[in-house]
């Protein structure tokens, strides 16, 4: 959690995604992990968090796998993800 730096929009600059998002994210430290796990397993430079927010765990996942970051989100929350296209993303537990 890093409510001092967590300011929203959080943005995703690879992608310019805008995540805004309500609530608490319990595993974002195992999501943190897994997005560099990934990163790694693809030989890709790790994702360079900006906050220790719990909402921007799910920015690089997003940006991944889609819609399906909502079955890797366990909390209580809402989240709208706004992508540079116009299409919009919602979910919450």
């Amino acid at each position: 959690m890093d409510p001092r730096h967590g300011h929203q929009p959080l943005l995703h600059a690879p992608t310019a995604n805008a995540l805004v998002h309500n609530g608490e994210i319990y595993n974002h430290e195992q999501l943190r992990a897994r997005a560099a796990e990934e990163s790694a397993k693809l030989g890709e430079p790790p994702y360079e968090f900006q906050t220790h927010s719990d909402s921007e765990s799910v920015l690089p996942l997003y940006a991944r796998h889609g819609e399906e970051v909502a079955s890797m989100l366990d909390g209580m929350f809402a989240v709208v993800i706004a992508r540079p296209d116009g299409g919009i993303f919602a979910c919450r537990d």
